[in-house]
């Protein structure tokens, strides 16, 4: 029967079948399609990446990466002008290339 056939609640196919359909959701997660604010988790709140253990401008990084805080919101946290936090910013995505 049909039901037999249902393997984790959203597939309906046999084994291989699921495990194909599996490996492209996976997949799919890094696709540059999807916007980055439906790829990202729930953000934190501001204050939390702003005490990030290793410095200030590590955590305005991940403020603005991985929360998605606007630049703006970031100055505004830190009493800082927009054009230092884009410095700042972009001081640290270059020393990750490096």
């Amino acid at each position: 029967m049909w039901e037999e056939a249902l393997t984790g609640q959203i597939y309906l196919g046999d084994e291989r079948f699921v495990e194909r359909m599996k490996s492209k959701g996976e997949r799919r997660q890094d696709s540059r399609e999807i916007p980055r604010a439906q790829r990202r988790g729930k953000a934190l709140p501001l204050e939390r990446y702003l005490r990030d253990r290793n410095g200030r401008d590590a955590g305005v990084l991940r403020a603005y990466r991985e929360g998605g805080y606007t630049q703006s919101a970031i100055a505004h946290a830190l009493g800082l002008s927009v054009s230092r936090i884009s410095r700042v910013i972009g001081a640290r995505e270059a020393k990750g290339k490096t």
